[in-house]
């Protein structure tokens, strides 16, 4: 198998866990935000926890970082012109 085609893999992959992490900051925001809206109608003093707290967004996190790594290197493999979007 090509050096090109094992890029291509690797890329695909690395842009599915970015588009995936990427979701799961959003689910933890939208989280962090229904927790929110949830508490504040009770006492109105409710401070909301930082997104960070919330595992679905760390994950999301280490989903998008390792993505990023995996699209970095698949650049190795294949030339960068056959790896990038075109517009």
């Amino acid at each position: 198998m090509g050096d090109w085609i094992i890029g291509a893999l690797i890329n695909i992959v690395g842009s599915v866990a970015i588009n995936f992490g990427t979701n799961l900051l959003k689910l933890g925001h939208d989280q962090r935000e229904k927790l929110y809206s949830s508490n504040n109608q009770s006492d109105g003093k409710f401070v909301p926890r930082s997104v960070m707290y919330f595992q679905t967004w760390r994950i999301g996190i280490l989903f998008f970082a390792v993505g990023n790594c995996l699209n970095f290197m698949s650049f190795a493999y294949a030339a960068q012109v056959g790896l990038l979007p075109s517009p």
